[in-house]
């Protein structure tokens, strides 16, 4: 018989917090996988909210009449939707100007701004809408 050795199977204490090692910057990884994905779905809904609020503005303007469309209707106070999920610090401006390459066309530009981190760099959606007179006079050109 030879002293010293073991017909014994099974791991070593060592083999065993190797294993356990591995085992746990796997998990550590994943987690931090995890908390990064909630983070990003977290700033994809709220900039599509974003989208939709100016695509909703957007939309009001196309309802209204040509003449309708001035800046005293883009300096009215807006806000989102109650079931959007913009942050209370978002901030709306629409803005309405003459389109220069075309007459009897008025631009309006939608920029929401909201954070995305807590802090100032704050991200910024920008919708652009051109919408020209139904009807032109003599002076217009055809719309």
């Amino acid at each position: 018989m030879i002293i010293g050795t073991s017909k014994k199977r099974g791991f070593t204490m060592l083999e065993l917090l190797a294993g356990l090692a591995l085992l746990a910057v796997a998990m550590v990884l994943v987690i931090q996988i995890a908390q990064w994905s909630m983070l990003e779905r977290g700033r994809a809904l709220v900039r599509q909210a974003a989208l939709e609020t100016a695509a909703n503005i957007l939309e009001s303007a196309r309802a209204m009449s040509w003449e309708d469309i001035t800046e005293e209707w883009a300096a009215q106070p807006r806000r989102a939707a109650p079931d959007s999920s913009l942050p209370p610090e978002a901030k709306l401006l629409v803005h309405v100007d003459a389109f220069k390459n075309a007459p009897a066309t008025k631009r309006v530009v939608v920029q929401v701004a909201f954070p995305t981190q807590p802090g100032p760099p704050y991200s910024v959606v920008e919708l652009t809408g051109l919408f020209s007179a139904r009807t032109a006079t003599a002076k217009e050109a055809t719309p």
